[in-house]
């Protein structure tokens, strides 16, 4: 569903990514240490690391990567370091088609004798460290921006965004974004579902099958391919390099003889949680979507018996320590789960060992910091057209392309 903008922003049409250089995330973590992403080094020769003071059980370093998924990254990083890919781990999923740069932990390193640039990341600022890193343990990100062929000419566009940098002040819907359901595709909440509910073969095969307008012929190739060769028993191909978590389901039925439970429950369980996630996503999206269109232009004030989170209203990410609020939204949030036939107990996952997924709260809207309108030019891409940079902050768990949906057209599709 497209969400029109909440701000009153002019809407235009334009593009974000295209190409990695015009989307930057730079991780802050929760002492507001910022992981600072550099120009180029990706093919250059860093040497090897270097590491300071007595060893310790956790390594942790800046990673920036280049185009490639955290999965992808932290794939590699266990290879790297002679690991297993459960002992890498990380504070938050960055952006596939970007630069982005944030913190890796690794759990007791087989080697030391890495390299540091390794051609789609590279390493920087190791140190040893005695906690791991846990997912969503940080203060948030860090964006800069190029929003390119908007069709207006740059004295239209600056005094639209210079407007828009301003309204965004009043805060905007803080929808998960289509990173978070598979980017085009939205299947990872089917297949957090289809877990749930135990339906492992429903679940492999919609992440392995299910077509996206958005992805390349060689990716949508091998879909086909992939789904003939198990309907005929023949050998399963591997998928191009971007369909990463796709070769690892597709490693685990061979592995296990195709049987669909066991393959599902060999993955790792940072990429099953995830697929939880995204389910929980789902539902606190359709609790935000209710309340716009309950609320209006007023959702996003406080109203009787709102949990609120630092003066904002919040609504449910369900767990199974979850509790309803009271008034028009607590009504809402029991509408939604009525409507999925779900409870909070459904969350035991009893079937899913090392998963616990207790639930929590969320800002129904979000406040970005530091918005700045950095340049608004002719676009060099894309002739006759016009390009807008801009850069700002979010907190955790927020996502720079549901900001930017409240300006660009078309962008925002709300999963609900």
């Amino acid at each position: 569903m497209h969400t029109p903008s909440f701000t009153g922003a002019k809407v235009f049409d334009g593009a974000i990514k295209q190409t990695p250089e015009d989307f930057i995330v730079e991780e802050i973590s929760s002492s507001g240490r910022v992981s600072v992403a550099e120009k180029g080094y990706y093919h250059k020769a860093l040497g090897k690391l270097k590491l300071k003071g007595k060893r310790k059980k956790y390594l942790i370093f800046d990673a920036q990567k280049r185009g490639i998924s955290t999965f992808c990254l932290c794939d590699k990083v266990a290879k790297l370091f002679g690991v297993h890919h459960d002992k890498v781990s990380y504070s938050g999923l960055k952006d596939d088609v970007a630069i982005t740069c944030q913190q890796i932990c690794v759990e007791d390193p087989k080697t030391l004798d890495v390299q540091l640039s390794n051609g789609d990341f590279f390493i920087k600022s190791p140190k040893w460290a005695e906690k791991k890193l846990s997912i969503g343990k940080l203060r948030g990100n860090r964006f800069h921006i190029v929003i390119r062929n908007i069709s207006e000419s740059p004295k239209c566009v600056l005094p639209a965004m210079e407007k828009f940098a301003k309204l965004s002040s009043e805060g905007f819907p803080n929808y998960y974004g289509p990173q978070r359901f598979g980017e085009g595709r939205e299947v990872a909440n089917k297949v957090g579902k289809y877990f749930m509910d135990k339906k492992y073969k429903r679940a492999m095969l919609t992440y392995l099958t299910t077509p996206s307008k958005t992805e390349g012929t060689a990716l949508s190739a091998a879909r086909i391919d992939l789904k003939r060769a198990l309907s005929n028993g023949t050998k399963l191909k591997r998928f191009p390099k971007e369909g990463f978590i796709e070769n690892l389901m597709i490693r685990a039925l061979e592995n296990n003889k195709r049987n669909y439970e066991t393959a599902f429950m060999a993955l790792p369980n940072d990429i099953k949680y995830f697929f939880i996630c995204s389910y929980e996503s789902q539902l606190f999206n359709s609790m935000i979507s209710k309340r716009i269109k309950t609320l209006k232009k007023s959702a996003n004030k406080p109203h009787k018996g709102d949990v609120l989170i630092k003066g904002i209203p919040s609504t449910l990410m369900v767990g199974t320590k979850s509790k309803f609020s009271s008034g028009p939204q607590g009504r809402i949030e029991k509408q939604v789960m009525k409507k999925e036939r779900i409870s909070f107990e459904d969350f035991l996952l009893p079937h899913a060992k090392g998963i616990k997924c207790y639930g929590k709260r969320r800002q129904i809207f979000s406040i970005p910091q530091d918005v700045k309108v950095i340049s608004v030019c002719s676009d060099k891409y894309n002739l006759g057209k016009t390009a807008a940079t801009i850069s700002f902050s979010l907190d955790t768990g927020c996502y720079a392309t549901t900001f930017l949906g409240q300006i660009i057209a078309g962008l925002l599709e709300v999963v609900e």
